[in-house]
């Protein structure tokens, strides 16, 4: 019974998809697409390709290059990318927030669209994301990408998928009555207007932040519409190996889980509880978890069927890293990532 409970909590927490819906007959105006890039000329290609063939009449793309190493530049300009040297890093920014508000300020069409450089985007959403943004003027539309997991370690980013979107409440059978508190920052689009107003990535509460994109979306006062789906865009985060990947999800993860709603938090809890628990529960109960994971996994990523009968080992990564995280934040130690120490103030 205790392990059916913990079982049930994962499919309400992940009872609702969240797709990216546009009215019909919404405006399309121009947009400018702002990449912050730092160290990333591998993954730079397959964004900039995917966006070739979408871009309309005033559409402006810009790279903000970051102060790469690997040529970034490069790759960008070769391709046809404004490239724009983002500015010495000032105290109390992160390079991302610099980046992404030196972008904007640079920029002059009405809608901002800030892609991470790992993403790629499906053909015709540049049109869904400005649209849906344009048709809500004063909202911060955000998507979590679909996560393109080719290598066997990139497998261990699934439970970090599943409780990022699980975390925001949306989710549940009455997420449409929950205050959004969150934004995920690979895909965020928005109103020139609407992001000045809210003070943008300058503003004191974001410049500085390690989740931004949480922090930015508490500047909307809860105008924030979330969406996800490989129909609107997908990413690869972290093709360098599990050095990287723990970085990443160290970075952020933490200080992400202070925006989940206490009821959605007990939730995650009883559902990871009944993963680990699995095992002891019996045979049955461990087939569950891995069949739930299987399932609700591959709505976040690809996911194989391999790696979702290792479940509760997936549940325990989760809490490591959690605690990693945690401890890292507490004692205010910085997070390397791409080449830079990253504070966690």
């Amino acid at each position: 019974l205790p392990f059916a409970v913990g079982w049930a909590c994962g499919w309400v927490l992940c009872w609702r998809r969240l797709p990216l819906t546009v009215p019909p007959g919404a405006a399309r105006p121009a947009a400018a697409v702002i990449v912050p890039a730092r160290n990333v000329a591998a993954a730079l290609p397959d964004l900039l390709d995917s966006l070739a063939d979408q871009l309309r009449w005033g559409d402006e793309v810009i790279v903000v290059d970051d102060g790469s190493t690997d040529g970034t530049a490069e790759t960008a300009a070769a391709q046809g990318a404004w490239v724009l040297a983002a500015p010495p890093l000032a105290v109390g920014w992160t390079g991302k927030a610099s980046a992404c508000w030196a972008g904007a300020s640079a920029t002059s069409a009405p809608v901002l669209v800030f892609l991470d450089a790992d993403v790629t985007l499906a053909p015709g959403a540049l049109d869904r994301i400005v649209g849906a943004a344009a048709a809500e003027p004063r909202t911060l539309v955000s998507v979590q990408p679909w996560h393109r997991m080719e290598r066997p370690y990139e497998q261990l980013s699934i439970p970090f998928n599943l409780v990022s979107l699980a975390g925001t409440g949306l989710t549940t059978p009455w997420g449409a009555r929950v205050p959004v508190r969150v934004a995920f920052g690979p895909v965020l689009a928005t109103t020139r207007a609407a992001y000045e107003a809210s003070g943008g990535h300058a503003h004191p509460d974001v410049r500085g932040s390690v989740v931004d994109d949480i922090s930015l979306a508490r500047r909307y006062d809860g105008r924030v519409r979330l969406a996800q789906g490989r129909d609107v865009a997908s990413f690869r985060m972290y093709p360098d190996g599990v050095r990287q990947l723990v970085d990443g999800w160290t970075k952020n993860i933490a200080a992400g889980a202070g925006s989940v709603p206490w009821w959605a938090f007990a939730l995650t809890v009883g559902w990871l509880w009944s993963m680990i628990g699995g095992p002891a529960a019996g045979l049955p109960c461990w087939a569950a978890s891995a069949a739930q994971v299987w399932v609700l996994g591959r709505r976040v990523g690809r996911v194989r069927w391999r790696t979702a009968v290792l479940a509760p080992l997936l549940a325990v990564w989760f809490l490591v890293v959690l605690a990693r995280s945690a401890w890292l934040r507490a004692r205010r130690r910085p997070v390397p990532w791409r080449g830079r120490a990253v504070p966690r103030a």
